[in-house]
Formats: structure tokens, sequence, C-alpha cells
């Protein structure tokens, strides 16, 4: 069953109630706590002789997905896939690869503009760590094409395609 049901047991009959656990649907894992009249997760019942109720409470967790984007840009951590139980809050860290940047996270955190942050688990969660690359590509040349130049202090004579580190200081002359 999936819903309350009312039996209609003969007083003093033998009985299993029974549930299983744990149970996932769409993010959500409910694990089984306890039975209202304290038995195990399967266990017998006599039916009483008065009306009676057994309830299964379950605990709630929700599942933390976590991505990075790209992700060759660097990673996210904890690893996706794990549930944690609900209210839980969760310590996020992005950690750039070499030649990329953190930019901001995606998804219900804390901080978005910060590496480290954390996600309240209120619901099933999906974050991704934002990377940009923390390189320009730069064009150098001259008009009309062909007349010396230099960068850093290295002479050329034709355009140059340059990588530099965002936000660095380079020396152009002519």
């Amino acid at each position: 069953y999936s819903s309350a049901q009312i039996l209609p047991w003969s007083i003093g009959s033998s009985h299993t109630i029974a549930t299983i656990s744990p149970q996932t649907s769409g993010g959500t894992e409910n694990t089984f706590a306890s039975w209202s009249d304290a038995g195990a997760l399967s266990h017998p019942v006599t039916a009483p002789s008065t009306a009676k109720t057994y309830t299964a409470s379950f605990n709630t967790s929700y599942l933390l997905t976590t991505a990075a984007n790209p992700s060759i840009g660097g990673t996210a951590a904890p690893v996706s896939g794990t549930f944690y139980p609900s209210g839980t809050v969760v310590s996020l860290t992005a950690t750039a690869n070499s030649g990329y940047a953190f930019t901001s996270w995606t998804g219900t955190v804390a901080n978005a503009n910060s590496a480290s942050t954390t996600v309240a688990m209120t619901a099933p969660e999906s974050v991704t760590a934002n990377f940009q690359t923390n390189t320009v590509q730069v064009t150098v040349g001259t008009s009309p094409a062909g007349l010396s130049f230099s960068v850093d202090g290295t002479s050329y004579s034709s355009a140059q395609i340059l990588t530099w580190s965002i936000g660095s200081s380079h020396t152009t002359a002519t």
C-alpha cells in the first residue's frame, strides 16, 4: 500500500506489518525510523479488540548534486550523489584547475560569489561551481603591417597572438 488502509481483522488474528527502507523518489530518500508500536521494520501483530492505528515513521534525506562548469575548469566538493538528512547544512568548496578561476555558484547557496559556501538541504539541491579561464588572448601588431614593435622587451615585425593572465601588466613599444 502507499496510503493509509483500514483493514477488517478478526480479533486475535495474526498479521505481519512491514515497510520498505529506504524509499527513494525524485531526489528524496525516506529511511525507516520506527513503527508506532515500537516494532521492527517487519513484525507480527495480533488484531486487538478495539480500533488500533499502526504508523511507520521515516527520516527524510535529500540528494545533493554537484557539478563544475566547464568540467575542465575545476571541481566541486563534496562529490555529487550523496543524500543528506533534512535540514543539514553542507559545506561546498570549488577548486579551480590550473589556468582557470572560480567565478560563482549556480543554485541555492549561502554565498554565490564565494568558492567556499554552504547549501541547506531542505529539498533536493543541485549546485554548479562556475569557472572561467584566467587567461586572455591578445593580438598585437602594426598598421601598416610588418613594422617593428616590442612586447615586454621582445621585438617582433609581424602581428603576434599572445596569451596573458587576466589583470597582468605588459609593456608594448614601437
